[in-house]
């Protein structure tokens, strides 16, 4: 039975996880903070399929946003090493080939970094929950808990902002990432890589804050109360 034993051992918690936890996650102090004091950090993963209990994270991207700027001086990416390959539908997605997968960091490492990057950041994606998802899976494998991070989906943002300026885009397909990106008029590049769409998702997160704030939307908790 050793091997039902050993199948079923929790790790040890990843180093970083500990001082992940110190960092402040009060809900109460964050929603007060205005939009410019707020850092979000906007984030994508790819991966090898879109189930998030069995499939595994090829890369991460990220990008931190700070008093309405992007940090471009530091650029999160990782790609990672795998044991399998990914799905072949997957591979003209986001391009990420067999050999790809061979060269990279480990799983915990990868993770260890992206939980010292975000830090107490709000954290944002296009369709987030599914990146949510398989990263606070992957964490478990490694004995940590879920991320304990606000967390804003620029589809929904983008479907409240339409609705407030009344614009009429309603159907689901309006509100692809390059459905948005043609809307508001960004060049999409670098599209499907992890870092590229992260890039493009917070362009668009500015653009959102931006059309917001001439509505009197200052603090983290009016953004959210827009959703």
């Amino acid at each position: 039975m050793a091997w039902f034993f050993n199948r079923n051992r929790h790790s040890d918690p990843l180093p970083e996880w500990e001082s992940y936890l110190q960092h402040d996650f009060s809900r109460k102090r964050q929603k007060k903070m205005h939009l410019e004091e707020t850092r979000f950090v906007v984030f994508d993963t790819e991966t090898t399929g879109l189930n998030h209990q069995t499939d595994r994270i090829l890369s991460f991207g990220a990008v931190g946003i700070l008093d309405g700027k992007i940090d471009l001086g530091n650029v999160f990416e990782k790609f990672l090493v795998q044991d399998f390959a990914p799905a072949p539908e997957s591979i003209p997605i986001h391009g990420i080939l067999p050999k790809s997968t061979q060269w990279g960091v480990t799983e915990a490492d990868a993770l260890g970094a992206f939980l010292d990057y975000i830090g107490n950041a709000v954290l944002v994606g296009h369709h987030v929950g599914f990146d949510l998802a398989i990263t606070n899976v992957a964490l478990k494998r490694h004995g940590c808990g879920k991320l304990r991070n606000l967390h804003l989906d620029t589809r929904d943002l983008a479907l409240r902002v339409e609705h407030v300026l009344r614009t009429r885009f309603y159907r689901p397909e309006d509100y692809t990432l390059d459905a948005l990106c043609e809307r508001f008029e960004l060049t999409p590049s670098d599209r499907h890589t992890s870092s590229g769409d992260a890039y493009l998702t917070a362009i668009l997160l500015l653009k959102f804050m931006y059309r917001l704030k001439t509505r009197g939307v200052e603090t983290l908790s009016e953004l959210l109360r827009v959703l």
